[in-house]
């Protein structure tokens, strides 16, 4: 589901030609690691922020 909701985000921002492409670059990016680390950067952002 998350990754047809992303898909479908980056489908929409014109990142990808279709729905699909977007689901598979959404897949392949989650199998790399790199969606937590950029949640986990933006985690430690925004705790910044409350100081």
């Amino acid at each position: 589901m998350i990754a047809l909701n992303a898909g479908a985000a980056l489908y929409v921002a014109d990142k990808v030609d279709s729905i699909k492409a977007g689901v598979a670059l959404a897949l392949d990016t989650m199998k790399q690691g790199s969606a937590a680390k950029k949640m986990a950067e933006l985690a430690e952002f925004s705790q910044g922020l409350n100081e």
